[in-house]
């Protein structure tokens, strides 16, 4: 390849992959709900680390190109960041890092897609590199609900913490002699995020 079309390519290449795009930054999950946000232009980039595209699907890295401060604040602090007409939730609620999609909010909990994290492996007594055995092990373990290789979290709103949604998860928000529960047992693809979404909006009155 001749060097100017090879310089042209790189330089298409890099605008972008690090292209800004308008973005909403919410301060609080109480914002979001009041229409309160912060407009700004950030970069929405796919985090493909080895950890967590094989065990959590993809999780996203959402940055400031021009404001290294605003970078960090991201991390630590904003619950929920809204670009390219999709809501991310922070993962540091399920000790993860960068952010996942939002699938279903309400006012009590905020649903979203992450990333296989470190509370998971500790919770289960899986410690150092995780690998494809010790994915199994977490998945028989927790029951965790998953669709593909993206695990489902939920961040309890009001109390500000996040846990992976499990089936016991399910039975203690649902109640164990519910009619929703009971239904929902008998569903032949109780992982399916789609599933466990269904009954979560019944239990809430959404559907």
């Amino acid at each position: 390849m001749n060097k100017p079309l090879f310089a042209l390519i790189l330089l298409f290449y890099s605008a972008t992959s690090f292209a800004q795009s308008p973005a909403r930054i919410y301060s609080t999950f109480s914002d979001f709900f009041d229409d309160k946000y912060i407009e700004t232009e950030l970069t929405l980039l796919w985090q493909p680390k080895t950890d967590e595209t094989m065990h959590g699907g993809s999780a996203y890295t959402i940055r400031s190109e021009t404001d290294s401060i605003l970078t960090v604040d991201l991390k630590e602090y904003y619950p929920l960041v809204f670009i390219n007409d999709t809501l991310f939730a922070n993962c540091r609620y399920v000790e993860g890092s960068g952010f996942g999609e939002v699938v279903y909010m309400n006012d009590s909990y905020c649903f979203f897609i992450g990333p296989y994290t470190d509370r998971a492996r500790y919770e289960n007594g899986i410690s150092g590199y995780p690998g494809i055995t010790s994915s199994i092990l977490l998945d028989v373990a927790t029951e965790m609900i998953m669709d593909g290789n993206k695990h489902l979290y939920a961040i309890n709103i009001k109390e500000l913490y996040g846990d992976y949604v499990t089936k016991d998860f399910l039975k203690e928000m649902l109640g164990k002699d519910s009619d929703l529960y009971k239904a929902y047992k008998k569903e032949r693809k109780k992982n399916s995020v789609d599933v466990v979404l269904k009954y979560v909006k019944k239990h809430f009155g959404e559907e």
